[in-house]
Protein backbone atom coordinates (compact mmCIF):
# COMPACT_ATOMS: atom_id res chain seq x y z
CA UNK A 1 0.00 0.00 0.00
CA UNK A 2 1.19 3.37 -1.23
CA UNK A 3 1.86 6.12 1.48
CA UNK A 4 -1.05 9.00 0.96
CA UNK A 5 0.98 11.76 2.80
CA UNK A 6 4.62 12.34 1.15
CA UNK A 7 6.68 14.85 1.79
CA UNK A 8 8.62 17.46 -0.87
CA UNK A 9 11.50 15.03 -1.01
CA UNK A 10 9.46 11.87 -1.90
CA UNK A 11 7.58 13.76 -4.60
CA UNK A 12 10.31 14.54 -6.40
CA UNK A 13 11.35 11.37 -6.22
CA UNK A 14 8.12 9.80 -7.36
CA UNK A 15 6.88 11.70 -9.54
CA UNK A 16 9.99 13.65 -10.57
CA UNK A 17 8.95 17.16 -9.32
CA UNK A 18 12.35 19.31 -7.89
CA UNK A 19 11.62 20.05 -4.22
CA UNK A 20 12.76 23.89 -5.07
CA UNK A 21 10.15 24.34 -8.05
CA UNK A 22 7.65 22.63 -4.92
CA UNK A 23 8.50 25.76 -2.89
CA UNK A 24 8.00 28.40 -5.82
CA UNK A 25 4.61 26.69 -6.28
CA UNK A 26 3.65 27.48 -2.97
CA UNK A 27 5.30 30.75 -2.34
CA UNK A 28 2.80 31.86 -5.58
CA UNK A 29 0.23 29.39 -4.77
CA UNK A 30 -2.34 29.91 -7.60
CA UNK A 31 -3.90 26.96 -9.83
CA UNK A 32 -0.32 26.22 -11.31
CA UNK A 33 0.49 25.25 -7.76
CA UNK A 34 -0.52 21.39 -6.73
CA UNK A 35 -2.18 21.57 -2.98
CA UNK A 36 -0.59 21.34 0.51
CA UNK A 37 -0.59 20.12 3.57
CA UNK A 38 1.11 22.14 6.49
CA UNK A 39 1.54 20.13 9.89
CA UNK A 40 4.07 23.07 11.63
CA UNK A 41 6.57 23.37 9.71
CA UNK A 42 6.66 20.34 8.15
CA UNK A 43 4.88 20.49 4.49
CA UNK A 44 2.75 17.51 3.03
CA UNK A 45 1.24 16.37 -0.42
CA UNK A 46 -1.79 14.45 -0.42
CA UNK A 47 -1.25 11.90 -3.25
CA UNK A 48 -4.62 12.19 -4.71
CA UNK A 49 -4.39 15.92 -4.46
CA UNK A 50 -0.89 15.58 -6.23
CA UNK A 51 -1.97 12.99 -9.21
CA UNK A 52 -5.32 15.29 -9.89
CA UNK A 53 -3.15 18.49 -9.78
CA UNK A 54 -0.57 16.47 -12.50
CA UNK A 55 -3.77 15.29 -14.94
CA UNK A 56 -5.23 18.59 -15.00
CA UNK A 57 -1.78 20.01 -16.24
CA UNK A 58 -1.81 18.36 -19.18
CA UNK A 59 -1.59 20.57 -22.37
CA UNK A 60 -1.45 20.08 -26.16
CA UNK A 61 0.55 22.73 -26.97
CA UNK A 62 2.43 25.56 -25.49
CA UNK A 63 -0.63 28.05 -26.07
CA UNK A 64 -2.93 25.60 -24.81
CA UNK A 65 -3.97 27.77 -21.39
CA UNK A 66 -5.79 24.01 -20.01
CA UNK A 67 -8.68 24.06 -18.60
CA UNK A 68 -8.39 25.90 -15.36
CA UNK A 69 -6.90 29.23 -16.91
CA UNK A 70 -9.99 28.90 -19.45
CA UNK A 71 -12.36 28.75 -16.94
CA UNK A 72 -11.18 31.92 -15.24
CA UNK A 73 -10.76 33.78 -18.59
CA UNK A 74 -14.08 32.66 -18.92
CA UNK A 75 -13.73 31.25 -22.65
CA UNK A 76 -11.81 32.92 -25.24
CA UNK A 77 -14.51 31.71 -27.73
CA UNK A 78 -17.62 33.30 -25.94
CA UNK A 79 -16.79 36.95 -27.38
Amino acid sequence: MKKRLLRPAEVETEYGLPTGELAKKRVAGGDDAPPFLRFGRSVYYDREDLERWIVSSKRNSTSDPGTSQAKTLGGVNDR
